[in-house]
């Protein structure tokens, strides 16, 4: 659920990202990441335990084709950037 640039591209294939792993965070990771607030980096975190599948897949990447909901999620998620 992070991508270091901030968004989700990818140059050196010319896909706009569609075949990108998102990487998906541990507490202890997410804590070190910076956020506009401590209220944002937490809201982020209740997401992340609230969903079935980022929930099981903390410190791991993304499966290559990653829910429909999760990738509705993501895209609300950059919009609230």
């Amino acid at each position: 659920m992070y991508v270091q640039s901030g968004k989700y591209q990818n140059p050196v294939t010319n896909d706009r990202g569609a075949v990108n792993l998102i990487y998906i965070p541990t507490r202890e990771e997410l804590d070190g990441m910076p956020f506009t607030s401590d209220e944002n980096r937490e809201e982020y975190w209740k997401f992340i335990r609230n969903d079935d599948y980022l929930s099981k897949h903390t410190g791991e990447y993304s499966k290559r084709t990653p829910t429909v909901a999760l990738k509705r999620s993501l895209t609300l998620i950059s919009s609230c950037r």
